[in-house]
């Protein structure tokens, strides 16, 4: 299976389980990166206000990652028993949030909708920072705590605003701040399970305006939607482009029961819906498991159990990506793909499968039955992605050649008007001292720093090439130029559009692409 999608669902799904404090307020359930000596940006200054929250002292809230900062993260990580290398990644970046959580009052529910008050911790304090720091007040990193840098910011706005200056983010004081940032206090609120925007940027988003009905389909643009703060941004940026979104919600069990992995499931259907974007939660096997697979009576139950979600949760579908699965399997994922698309279309709803790469009926993924599953499902989403990864040597990531031999033999086998054109919004970073997975905004990040070969030929997709301490990298990934030339294919070739894995994680200049690109 196309291993690093695979990964990515599994850490995912694996930090959704985590208490609310390990999980949401660092927007990294979309991926596991490394903060270390040098790095710079928004996460660095949070990780460094969580720091300071906790007792430590990184050296200010500079968003550089200096050898203070550093010095902070080794006591941390020293005080906690954990690997002490001054390196945040995922095991520090949970410790981290459950040290906060379990130093302060962690609150749940909405900003506007409770009061807040000093040393609380949740994720309506981070949107209360991210609101105030929108107009001017707060200047710190929104990290959820409501520390002395809120209560001041808080006090300020109310001074300013001739309300009880209390401290204390009541009712009252919410009102007058979406009422500040929207001129009306209808301003939109990013979900429960997602993160603020980062200072600087608008809180709320005006509803796109009403597209006239074309006369002839428009071209799906489907975001993977895995939830936290870049995915939300992105979505709300974009959604006068977007068309569908397939947020990472649900998985079936080895015990054969839905198991939901998803956040505040309701609000981003609601928003989503009322912005004309269609939503198709993505079920996942449970990390390989093929149980349902193997039975009629198991499959038969699975079918009736997603339909009934479908219809409860106003859902438009469902997309099925099913990985990790033996090529035996192939029989049961065709008729589970066929009995649940008859229920969905009796339902007036659609089925999206996600499929892994072949380039014909004897290569690739024999699992896969383009033909069974084509005739089956509304839109086939193929996963144009990884010819290489970090389980192995560099590489391309999306070759164009390759990746036009698999659509080819796909349009063989399935409508082409049902074909999504899967395309990555990620990257690899291979090095002799470990490989790992990086976002194109990172990979931009080094070529900035560093420069960027354009391979052409067959491969059409850059390569970075860098030296630290002694240790040579080599970086592939899909940046807009890469992907504009695969969502060519959707106006030639009268595709169905085109899949984005995953939102917050592309390219930015994608967006003006797919805006000339498709019909």
């Amino acid at each position: 299976m196309p291993l690093s999608r695979y990964r990515r669902i599994a850490t995912a799904a694996v930090l959704a389980l985590l208490p609310l404090g390990a999980s949401s307020l660092g927007a990294q359930a979309q991926s596991v990166p490394l903060y270390h000596l040098g790095t710079s940006g928004p996460e660095v200054s949070r990780i460094q206000q969580e720091l300071q929250d906790l007792g430590y002292h990184p050296g200010g809230i500079t968003g550089t990652f200096s050898l203070r900062t550093r010095q902070a993260v080794r006591e941390f990580q020293y005080r906690h028993h954990i690997s002490v290398d001054g390196i945040v990644g995922p095991i520090t970046e949970g410790t981290l949030r459950q040290s906060l959580s379990a130093s302060f009052t962690l609150v749940f529910g909405v900003f506007g909708k409770r009061s807040l008050r000093y040393l609380d911790y949740g994720l309506a304090v981070a949107v209360l920072q991210r609101d105030l720091a929108n107009l001017g007040y707060y200047q710190g990193a929104p990290d959820g705590v409501f520390n002395n840098f809120t209560l001041a910011a808080v006090r300020a706005f109310q001074r300013d605003h001739h309300l009880t200056v209390n401290g204390v983010a009541d009712v009252a004081t919410s009102q007058a701040i979406r009422t500040a940032l929207t001129g009306s206090g209808s301003g939109t609120t990013p979900p429960a399970g997602s993160t603020p925007t980062a200072p600087g940027t608008a809180s709320t988003s005006p509803s796109p305006a009403p597209t006239p009905a074309p006369s002839s389909p428009r071209p799906m643009v489907l975001g993977y939607y895995v939830p936290g703060l870049s995915a939300w941004n992105d979505l709300v940026a974009h959604a006068n482009q977007i068309t569908a979104i397939a947020p990472l919600w649900y998985s079936l069990t080895t015990s054969n029961t839905l198991h939901n992995i998803g956040q505040n499931e309701a609000f981003v259907t609601r928003w989503a819906h009322a912005h004309n974007i269609q939503v198709y939660p993505v079920v996942i096997n449970g990390y390989g498991n093929d149980n349902m697979l193997q039975s009629a009576t198991v499959r038969s139950q699975e079918v009736a159990d997603l339909l009934s979600l479908v219809h409860q949760d106003h859902y438009d579908g469902l997309n099925i990506d099913f990985e990790s699965l033996n090529n035996p399997d192939e029989a049961g994922l065709d008729t589970f793909a066929a009995d649940l698309a008859q229920g969905l279309h009796q339902m007036g709803k659609k089925l999206i499968v996600s499929v892994g790469p072949r380039t014909s009926n004897s290569n690739g993924y024999h699992v896969y039955n383009y033909q069974a599953l084509g005739a089956a499902a509304d839109y086939v989403d193929l996963m144009l992605y990884d010819a290489h990864d970090n389980t192995g040597p560099a590489g391309p990531v999306a070759p164009l050649g390759w990746a036009q031999t698999i659509t080819q033999y796909a349009a063989s086998t399935i409508p082409a008007r049902k074909i999504l054109v899967g395309l990555a919004g990620y990257g690899y970073d291979w090095a002799s001292t470990g490989s790992t997975e990086i976002n194109v905004p990172q990979a931009l990040t080094l070529a900035n720093r560093y420069g960027v070969n354009w391979i052409g030929g067959a491969v059409q997709e850059p390569e970075i090439t860098y030296t630290v301490n002694g240790v040579t990298h080599t970086v592939w990934y899909e940046n807009a130029a890469s992907d504009a030339l695969k969502a060519a294919w959707v106006g030639q070739d009268h595709l169905g559009g085109v899949a984005l894995w995953d939102l917050g994680e592309e390219d930015p200049g994608l967006w003006p692409v797919l805006q000339k690109t498709l019909p």
